[in-house]
């Protein structure tokens, strides 16, 4: 089966834009590096295997391009942050990176729920759409957010897949899986 190549050609082409702040974030044993470790590995697996190997899969390639779609999505909020709230100081955020996790984390959800069809009938809908503020707001202070908005942004999340009756699985946690099953870790 022949597969459109481009979008490993843009994987390239993001790798080497993002060269620098990849080797940052693999520097650092801290939320974020584990983020993305699984998924970068995975898609790094999947680019090679289409290479190297004829029996990849039109499933091999859903998971590379979901991955890839992910990672992309996920370094362009960090590096809005890094821009926009660390002044380009890697190690500043990588100091703070469990709440650049729970930002991260936020949109995530976010972003999730929007796709789910009757969303905006949930009653904690616009409180988790308004969240990412709160979180960003403590990033902006340089403060650490307290334990309580950890605990909130899970409230606000059961309570709508409660309410919805659906879970969630993020997808570093899918990537996880598919590591795990492919002896990556």
């Amino acid at each position: 089966m022949k597969f459109d190549e481009s979008n490993y050609n843009e994987y390239v082409n993001w790798k080497i834009e993002n060269d620098e702040l990849l080797k940052k974030i693999n520097s650092y044993d801290n939320d974020i590096f584990y983020r993305l470790k699984h998924v970068y590995d995975v898609i790094e697996y999947y680019y090679d295997k289409l290479i190297d190997d004829s029996s990849y899969s039109e499933e091999d390639d859903v998971i590379f391009q979901t991955g890839f779609y992910y990672l992309f999505e996920q370094f362009e909020e960090i590096k809005e942050l890094l821009n926009n709230v660390y002044n380009k100081n890697y190690d500043e955020m990588m100091s703070n990176s469990k709440d650049v996790n729970l930002y991260l984390n936020v949109k995530e959800f976010q972003n999730e729920v929007i796709m789910l069809e009757s969303s905006n009938k949930n009653t904690n809908f616009s409180e988790l759409m308004k969240f990412d503020q709160e979180v960003y707001d403590y990033l902006i202070k340089k403060e650490h957010a307290p334990e309580e908005v950890f605990l909130k942004l899970d409230n606000i999340m059961s309570n709508i897949y409660e309410e919805l009756k659906t879970s969630f699985n993020s997808v570093n946690t899918i990537f996880l899986e598919i590591a795990d099953e492919l002896n990556i870790l």
